[in-house]
């Protein structure tokens, strides 16, 4: 009897880790103690203005979602804004588009087919540093600008 509670208690505690471990990778702050949210309270990072494309929102891109470039007509809503990562951040951001086409993110050689009416949708790790166009094909047009800073 007492091996089978002794099995029962051991299943339990090794459940419990389970569940502790998930919940501390689940954790999105990328475990920087929470620097990121103190940089979303001040709106800025570095002394640089940051420019985030949800709903005028003026904070860090890498909390929250991801940042969306809205295509209508044809043109990015709102003109060209400028998405900032820190380096070796989840860089994330989507486009809607009206019409089709493929967006580009230069620097990073990453390519996205979008639908007229569709998402395209980029997650990747910001290993390179610097300022990159991200452009939409047919025509060839600059939709955003992608900062990676160190």
């Amino acid at each position: 009897m007492k091996s089978k509670r002794a099995w029962a208690l051991a299943a339990v505690g090794v459940l419990a880790l389970a569940i502790v471990l998930l919940v501390a990778l689940e954790d999105d702050d990328g475990g920087d103690g929470g620097k990121n949210d103190a940089k979303a309270a001040k709106g800025s990072q570095g002394g640089k203005p940051i420019v985030d494309l949800r709903d005028g929102f003026t904070g860090p891109s890498p909390s929250g979602p991801p940042p969306t470039i809205v295509i209508a007509n044809g043109k990015p809503v709102g003109g060209v804004k400028e998405i900032l990562y820190d380096k070796w951040d989840k860089v994330r951001f989507k486009v809607k588009s009206d019409v089709a086409g493929v967006v580009h993110v230069d620097g990073y050689d990453e390519t996205r087919k979008v639908k007229a009416g569709g998402t395209a949708r980029f997650y990747t790790a910001g290993s390179r540093e610097g300022s990159f166009d991200v452009e939409l094909t047919n025509p060839k047009m600059k939709i955003a600008r992608l900062r990676v800073v160190p």
